[in-house]
């Protein structure tokens, strides 16, 4: 049966609009996460690199693990509880449609680690996190619902990680970070469909890897260095929409995603037996981020007629 002309119009401006908005989404939003063990919280996760307060060091600082004795654990669960919320008051659709509501969804982020010294100078480490994640979800009719209503990042990061103590100042370490990257991404599809949702989701796994080096200046004085790669990711799903009206639309969609890079210096001191001074500074590089292009795979092409 042959689709009528307008029909077919009205698909391609949808699918366009679909495409273009779920980019948009997924954007906008700053989605690494902080928390990733229980120790760092009572320092505000500052000078982490160089703290070395528990195993999860093999996340931080995989240097750190050449300072833990025999064999060691952490486990952490994070209840993380965002406020995101949408004000524009010069829009006459923000006022007619209203702001969407509470968007920021709570999340439990599980972490765990081990580390075991096999002798004075070499250590293994293992990390289980989630580095990038969080969601957001709007109301189904809002002022941007042709932008986002439910925007969901999740990550499962294995991090096997090697120490080397090259002497009692200096110590070494290299990980491998395999990294599970999985999104959802939903908006409103037209304004023709009252109610019309379409939804992208997919997922990929992606190799990376992370450095760092500890440096003692004194028994009360460390100095800490550690990197963290960026990961590429081609993220292979599904376009689906909840209308019967959009079905020629539902095909296969991919997207390359590149996770940022980022660096840390950070300096721990031990002032007196009860006082310890912490402080780093730490680069990401958001700019790999800068559009996210989802692209059919199949079925009809969004802007043919």
């Amino acid at each position: 049966m042959k689709r009528p002309r307008s029909q077919k119009k009205l698909l391609a401006a949808t699918l366009g609009t679909l495409l273009a908005a779920l980019g948009a989404s997924a954007y906008g939003s700053g989605f690494q996460i902080q928390e990733q063990n229980a120790s760092g919280l009572g320092l505000a996760y500052s000078g982490m690199a160089a703290a070395v307060q528990d195993a999860s060091t093999v996340f931080w600082n995989p240097a750190g693990t050449a300072l833990l004795p025999g064999i060691q654990g952490a486990v952490a669960l994070n209840y993380i509880m965002p406020s995101t919320k949408y004000a524009d008051s010069g829009a006459s659709t923000y006022a007619l449609l209203g702001n969407g509501g509470q968007g920021g969804e709570n999340a439990l982020v599980p972490a765990m680690y081990g580390t075991w010294m096999i002798n004075p100078q070499w250590s293994v480490g293992l990390g289980i996190n989630a580095p990038y994640g969080l969601a957001t979800e709007w109301d189904a009719r809002w002022a941007g619902q042709f932008h986002a209503v439910r925007s969901e990042i999740k990550t499962l990061n294995i991090n096997p990680t090697v120490a080397f103590k090259v002497n009692s100042n200096v110590s070494l370490g290299l990980g491998l970070s395999y990294q599970r990257l999985e999104a959802e991404l939903t908006n409103a599809t037209s304004p023709l469909i009252p109610g019309s949702i379409g939804r992208v989701k997919g997922d990929d796994w992606a190799l990376g890897w992370n450095v760092g080096a500890l440096f003692n200046l004194g028994p009360d004085t460390r100095i800490g260095l550690t990197y963290r790669s960026s990961q590429r990711y081609t993220v292979e799903g599904d376009l689906t929409f909840n209308t019967a009206l959009l079905a020629a639309g539902v095909g296969t969609i991919k997207a390359d995603i590149k996770l940022p890079q980022n660096f840390s210096v950070a300096v721990s001191h031990q002032l007196n037996p009860r006082i310890r001074l912490l402080a780093d500074w730490t680069w990401t590089g958001w700019n790999s981020i800068q559009t996210l292009n989802v692209q059919r795979t199949s079925g009809p092409l969004a802007g043919t007629n």
